[in-house]
């Protein structure tokens, strides 16, 4: 009898602790400071033995539950809250507490840093604007998306598209990147921003300052980088999205991933439709042309312990529709020309992890990008089109370049010290009838290094230098220098400065290509010089936090001047040419203020002031005084939690500023564009566990389309004319649909 009952007690023993029983663990995830329950927060368990490793997401209170069998270390994340890691024992019940984060300071960003840092702890000044931002502004491209960030200003062009400035520097002083590689297709020194589509963005990471020893030419302002979308939430998931706006914009995306082991793949496309718009209606001929665009993306991702490699693809494809007015005397007869553009872009990404903190990246990108003109005389009786001959009717020009960039990072050498050694190879080249001799190409060999010392915790240096080869101008060294400056080591004070050197050399398209349509006539000028330039940038971060208040209040400074400015001067009715001005300085600075009542009310309003000089010796010549302008932004978000229901107001107000043109004598003379206000007003709702998002908006609540602007209105008489600022009041639905699997 005792050796029986000794044997049950070993076996008892054994279930215990030789062969782990599962058991039921319920978490349940809550606000710190107001003890709400925190809905859908993303998951992450992983059993000590590292034999189970799990990815789940809380329900709308909050609440999950698993099986487990061992104890296990436990990753909460949540938009607005600090990471939460912590290590509990299997079975029962867990209340886990979620710091609230203020300003977003927990978004991760990666442009032009060693590796990936919060924003807070980067060097440079960096704004981020995340996917639910960009979903609650009912953006739909890269214009809409930057249209209410304070200190960009955007333009558009009812033909041409949308451009953006920085600190008073026009966008051909902006990098913009997808995934790091640059985007090409400048029409007029300007990439348009309305081809860039959000759909599959999963946010946007924005530098402000001089970038050119990490990225070269045209980063004297900055640069904007776009990071598009993986699937981290789950082994399979897919969406399906639609977008309606009265204007007459009829968009549909959709797309899909999955992650396997180590690969992982996509697949994504969409389809975006828009009518047309003018202020006056004159049903055939429309100021803001009719469009129809198609993305489609994939990628490829192989991820082993130290080994990473990406394989992407990006198609975008184009047809703009500029209809003729119907001609006398019977009316049944127009000229009608289409503008066809495809840009095509791949990349390969390698990196490789030496050891903790060393490690090389490897980028390999190849681009083409074509934009393709047929005139077409159509006889509205019989829908017959008569293709026109000759090369003011009908061209192609053709874009292709080559990226190669290699970096690597020791972040391990010294405790203090790290540094950054890279080298960054660019060629374009340029075909077609309106380009001189109808080829041109150009080749930008550069090489850099950068050191980031940090001798303390509140403190860090980053100089850096960049030794470049033109091939048709003479570069010169650029050096920079970054410094952050956290006076008490908690982040609630943070100064950042920098200088550097930039220099710019002309595009192609600027020195070679000749556009002309119905609405514009652009020639390039070969005689351009380079530009050469010095920028300073200096700003404050003060964030505080009480309870459920918080505050913050950003300010800046800054000051850019730019030896032989390259830019547009309008010469005639329609007849633009670009030219160097001799001296071009832009000066300001820019103050925001964000208050929040955690988790409800956000309140953020923000001053943006630039002045602008320009010196000018060309005909009689002249030098201006500074010319001030202002822009003002503000938004109001507030959110109902148990509802899961956020509204947003976003107002924009945008000063009058100065332009150039030709008068009748050719000499260039100053004008202006004048000021407007914008106002939208969104809503968004979220059902069944984040599944079906729905979004409700009204933009451009003013109405506001064309404003006055100085220069030419006909032949060669100077006056006043209209600038396009936007298609009118409108209203808009979104529905988006996701779904993922375990």
């Amino acid at each position: 009898m005792r050796d029986l009952i000794k044997l049950l007690l070993a076996g008892m023993l054994l279930c215990m602790y030789g062969i782990p029983v599962l058991s039921q663990t319920t978490i349940r995830l809550v606000d710190k400071e107001t003890e709400q329950p925190v809905p859908f927060a993303h998951v992450c368990f992983e059993s000590l033995d590292k034999s189970v490793l799990q990815n789940k997401v809380a329900n709308d209170k909050g609440e999950l539950t698993f099986d487990a069998k061992l104890p296990f270390q436990v990753a909460v994340t949540s938009v607005g809250y600090t990471t939460l890691i912590d290590t509990l024992q299997a079975g029962g019940s867990h209340t886990l507490y979620m710091e609230p984060s203020f300003l977003e300071v927990e978004e991760v960003v990666i442009t032009a840093q060693y590796s990936p840092r919060r924003v807070d702890q980067s060097i440079y000044n960096v704004s981020v604007i995340n996917d639910r931002m960009i979903r609650e502004r009912g953006a739909t491209n890269l214009s809409e998306a930057l249209y209410n960030e304070l200190g960009v200003r955007i333009s558009n062009d009812a033909a041409l598209g949308s451009s953006m400035s920085i600190q008073g520097l026009s966008g051909e002083h902006v990098k913009i990147l997808i995934d790091g590689v640059p985007v090409i297709g400048r029409m007029n020194g300007n990439i348009d921003l309305s081809q860039i589509n959000m759909y599959n963005v999963d946010h946007i990471e924005m530098v402000e300052g001089p970038m050119s020893v990490v990225y070269g030419s045209n980063a004297l302002a900055g640069a904007v980088n776009i990071i598009t979308k993986e699937n981290t939430r789950g082994r399979v998931s897919t969406w399906l999205n639609s977008y309606i706006e009265s204007v007459g914009v009829y968009n549909f995306d959709m797309g899909g991933g999955g992650n396997f082991g180590r690969h992982a793949v996509s697949l994504s496309g969409s389809r975006n439709f828009f009518s047309g718009f003018s202020e006056v209606d004159t049903s055939r001929t429309k100021q803001w042309k009719p469009r129809l665009q198609y993305n489609f993306d994939g990628y490829y991702k192989y991820r082993a312990d130290r080994l990473g490699i990406k394989v992407d693809l990006r198609y975008f494809n184009e047809t703009i529709q500029s209809k003729g007015p119907l001609l006398p005397p019977y009316e049944e007869k127009a000229f009608d020309t289409y503008y066809y553009t495809r840009r095509f872009s791949d990349r390969i990404q390698a990196d490789y992890l030496f050891s903790e903190g060393r490690g090389m990246e490897l980028v390999f990108a190849h681009s083409v990008y074509s934009r393709i003109k047929h005139t077409y005389f159509k006889d509205l009786t019989t829908l017959e089109e008569i293709m026109l001959s000759g090369e003011s009717a009908n061209d192609t020009t053709r874009f292709t370049s080559y990226l190669l960039r290699g970096t690597f990072t020791d972040e391990s050498l010294f405790d203090k010290l790290s540094y950054q050694l890279g080298t960054d190879i660019n060629t374009e080249e340029g075909s077609g009838k309106r380009i001189q001799d109808e080829q041109q190409s150009i080749g930008d060999y550069a090489v850099f290094a950068s050191i980031q010392y940090e001798p303390s915790d509140k403190i860090s240096f980053q100089p850096g230098l960049r030794a470049s080869y033109n091939t048709r101008y003479k570069s010169p060294l650029v050096p920079s220098l970054n410094i952050r400056w956290d006076p008490y080591a908690n982040s609630r004070h943070i100064f950042r400065a920098s200088y550097a050197r930039g220099f710019r050399a002309p595009s192609l398209k600027e020195l070679y290509l000749y556009f002309v349509d119905i609405n514009h006539n652009l020639r390039g000028n070969p005689d351009l010089k380079a530009e050469y330039s010095h920028n300073f940038n200096l700003t404050w971060d003060l964030s505080l936090a009480r309870k459920m208040n918080r505050f913050g209040i950003q300010a800046g400074l800054f000051y850019n001047s730019i030896h032989n400015q390259i830019t547009l001067s309008l010469d005639s009715a329609t007849v633009y040419s670009y030219i160097n001005v001799d001296q071009y300085r832009t000066a300001g600075g820019k103050i925001n203020f964000k208050y929040s009542l955690h988790p409800r009310l956000t309140f953020e309003v923000g001053l943006f002031q630039v002045a602008r000089q320009s010196v000018i010796t060309e005909g009689e010549g002249f030098k201006t005084p500074y010319r001030h302008s202002s822009d003002v932004t503000s938004n109001v978000t507030y959110n109902f939690i148990n509802k899961k229901l956020r509204f947003l107001v976003n107002y924009k107000y945008t000063g009058r500023q100065p332009q150039f043109y030709s008068d009748a004598d050719g000499n260039i003379m100053e004008g202006f564009i004048d000021d407007y206000h914008m106002l939208d007003v969104t809503a968004n709702k979220s059902f069944w566990n984040d599944r079906i998002l729905l979004g409700i908006g009204a933009k451009n609540l003013f109405d506001c389309t064309n404003i006055e602007s100085s220069g030419i209105t006909s032949g060669d008489t100077s006056g006043t004319g209209s600038y396009p600022v936007a298609w009118g009041r409108t209203f808009f639905i979104n529905l988006r649909l996701f779904f993922s699997k375990q």
